[in-house]
């Protein structure tokens, strides 16, 4: 599946021709393939003819759920200029979906004072990716036997990838299954989830991260690093990685917040 970034979403006068005119376009893509709808339905939202053609089209965010694993949503009490992803856990992991647990986590553009200003213009954009899995109840239908890529444990998981990035961009998205090749646009509400295909898989999963970003920036400035820079945060099973691009700024920290070297 690619995914591919676009502008942030801005109101235009070429959304409410849609809108306005709508019947007409939708009706005549009726019998085109279903994977143009949510390319219109972020232009009919809360327009007139919504009531008339929401019992028909459906959800575009319902689709994306559905037929290619993508779900958005904002990001409650959270200013964007001032994102904290470590304090947003809780709210990410819920997101994520019941029974989620975190795998590994990365961060970019961490600001001296441990945020991400979501709407910065530079590129790249600071984001945030968060990548959990969840326990399946049975194997899926597909699943290969033990020899052939199956479990030997009977452990099955799903995993799941929510990444923070500014809100009201617009993305485009390609799936090719055995439906063929889907193609739609979605506008990021703050936050997407990504749901992959099951795996078989043994990965002991991580605690959420208790360190804080603001005192991993301040080693990093004692040792050096500009402070007016934004870095790399990575948490992992080993710790913290802590790293700047295009500077020799690259620190490692243990699980318990202390440098290691």
């Amino acid at each position: 599946m690619q995914v591919t970034a676009g502008a942030p979403r801005r109101r235009s006068r070429g959304c409410l021709i849609v809108t306005i005119a709508g019947v007409v376009l939708v009706m005549a893509c009726v019998v085109t393939p279903v994977a143009f709808l949510p390319l219109v339905m972020p232009n009919l939202a809360g327009g007139a003819l919504d009531p008339v053609l929401r019992p028909l089209l459906g959800d575009g965010a319902g689709f994306l759920g559905a037929r290619l694993g993508i779900e958005t949503r904002e990001l409650a009490g959270v200013d964007p200029g001032r994102f904290e992803p470590f304090a947003a856990f809780d709210q990410v992991r819920a997101f994520a979906g019941d029974g989620a647990e975190l795998v590994q986590m990365r961060v970019f553009g961490v600001r001296r004072d441990g945020t991400l200003d979501l709407n910065a213009t530079y590129t790249p954009a600071p984001d945030a990716e968060y990548r959990f899995r969840r326990r399946l109840a049975a194997p899926p239908p597909n699943a290969p036997p033990v020899g052939a890529g199956g479990a030997a444990t009977g452990s099955w998981y799903e995993p799941v990838l929510v990444r923070v990035y500014q809100p009201g961009q617009r993305r485009q998205v390609t799936s090719t299954g055995p439906q063929g090749r889907i193609s739609a646009q979605y506008v990021n509400r703050g936050m997407t989830k990504e749901t992959g295909q099951p795996v078989a898989e043994t990965v002991t999963p991580l605690p959420a991260p208790a360190c804080s970003l603001q005192a991993l920036w301040q080693v990093a400035i004692a040792r050096g690093a500009p402070p007016d820079a934004v870095a790399t945060v990575e948490y992992s099973r080993d710790g913290y990685a802590f790293t700047i691009r295009g500077t020799p700024v690259s620190l490692q920290f243990g699980p318990d917040c202390q440098p290691r070297r």
